[in-house]
C-alpha cells in the first residue's frame, strides 16, 4: 500500500507534486557534486533563515537596553553638569 514509503522514501512515490520536488533535495545515498550543492543551498536557506527570525528579537532587546546618552558620548558631561550647580 506504499504507508512505509512514505515513511522512508517520500519521492518514491509516484504522486506528481512529489516527482516535481525531486531535483530539489539531495540524495544522501550517493555523494555528488550535486549533493555537495545542494546540502550547501539548504544549509543557506536554513541560516538566512534564522537570522531573519532572530534578528528582530535581537533588535528589539538592543533598543530596550540603550540609554539616549551612553551613545553619544554625553554621560560624562551630563554627570560633571549636575555636580556643579550645587
Amino acid at each position: 500500500t506504499g504507508e512505509i514509503t512514505i515513511a522512508v522514501d517520500p519521492f518514491g512515490m509516484d504522486y506528481p507534486p512529489f516527482q516535481m520536488l525531486v531535483g530539489l533535495f539531495p540524495l544522501y545515498t550517493w555523494w555528488t557534486e550535486e549533493t555537495w550543492r545542494l546540502t550547501i543551498l539548504w544549509l543557506a536557506i536554513a541560516g538566512v533563515s534564522t537570522v531573519l527570525t532572530i534578528r528582530p528579537e535581537i533588535v528589539g532587546a538592543t533598543r530596550r537596553l540603550r540609554r539616549p546618552g551612553l551613545l553619544r558620548g554625553n554621560h560624562s558631561d551630563q554627570s560633571c553638569d549636575s555636580s556643579r550647580g550645587s
